[in-house]
Parts: structure tokens; sequence; C-alpha cells
């Protein structure tokens, strides 16, 4: 048999591309939108992660900051885990997490004592601080990369899906 070249599988083992199906003629677009979205958060998440580790705050992870970022001094687990939309049970187990890095103190409710109320320590203090700071050097990174009316498009697309879980809100970049 002679070679052309190209190498072809036989018909009995050829199969259908999953994206010959009209239902998913968009599913590269999309894959590539979703692959978009998570890689850009795994960067941010690490640039700030990474920045908190080098201020001496390596063990903190960005769901843990944003906790800490959340606490108002007198604030009860109950009341955390509603502001950050996350079971009580998930926000015991941040919150013991932080707890035991030295970041807050849990103590029990005068008037309550089944109810735990959060303090934040100089650690704490210190570690919303840095992460803050992180977070404006990479806003101030961004506005410098892209031009001026698309970071402002940008800063309103995040406005729209963070306000979306509440209500419909018309935005516009024009």
């Amino acid at each position: 048999m002679a070679s052309s070249g190209a190498h072809s599988l036989p018909d009995s083992l050829k199969k259908t591309s999953m994206l010959d199906h009209p239902s998913r003629t968009n599913e590269p677009e999309t894959l590539a939108f979703l692959l978009a979205l998570v890689e850009t958060k795994q960067i941010l998440v690490n640039r700030l992660e990474r920045s908190l580790a080098q201020k001496g705050q390596p063990s903190l992870t960005l769901r843990q900051w944003l906790t800490l970022a959340l606490i108002q001094e007198g604030k009860s687990l109950k009341e955390l885990a509603q502001l950050r939309g996350v079971s009580k049970q998930a926000m015991s187990q941040i919150c013991e997490g932080l707890a035991q890095a030295a970041y807050i103190h849990l103590k029990p409710d005068h008037q309550d004592a089944r109810v735990l109320q959060i303090t934040m320590t100089t650690r704490g203090r210190k570690a919303v601080k840095d992460g803050f700071e992180q977070i404006e050097q990479i806003r101030k990174q961004l506005a410098e990369t892209i031009p001026e009316s698309i970071f402002n498009c940008l800063l309103l697309v995040l406005k729209a899906i963070h306000e979306s879980k509440q209500e419909q809100t018309n935005y516009s970049c024009g």
C-alpha cells in the first residue's frame, strides 16, 4: 500500500466531533471564555496570595483574606456567613483557621455563649491592609496597561456581574 503522505484513520475508527453537533457550534468560544475567566481569576488570586506571603502572611488564602476584610468588630459568625454568602458551618471552618493562625479571636457572646463574636488581631489588621495595598497595585497596573475607556468598561462589567445577584441593572460602555 503506497503512502500518500497523509495518514488517516480507518472509517471504523472515525468519530463525529462533539463540535459537529448543531447545539455545540459555540462550544469553542464558550470554552475559551470560560478558560479566560478561570485563568484570570487564578492569576489574580496567585498574585494576591504571593504578595501576602511576601509580607509575612504565607498561609493566608484569598478566601480567608476576604473573610478578614469583611469582619466588623462584634459581628457574629452567623452574620459574617450571611455577608459572605456561605453557610455558618463553612464560615466556622474559615474562622477557626484564622483564629489558629492568630488573625482573629473568637469569643463567646456575653448574652448567648452559643454565639461566637469575632475580633481582629493586629496580625489580622495588617493582613487586610497588605491585601488592599496589593489589590490597589493590581488595579493601577491594569489601568496603566489598557486604555481608560476599556478599563472603565471592565469596572462596569465587574460591577454588573456583582449586582446581577441582586437585581437586573442596565449598563453602557459607550
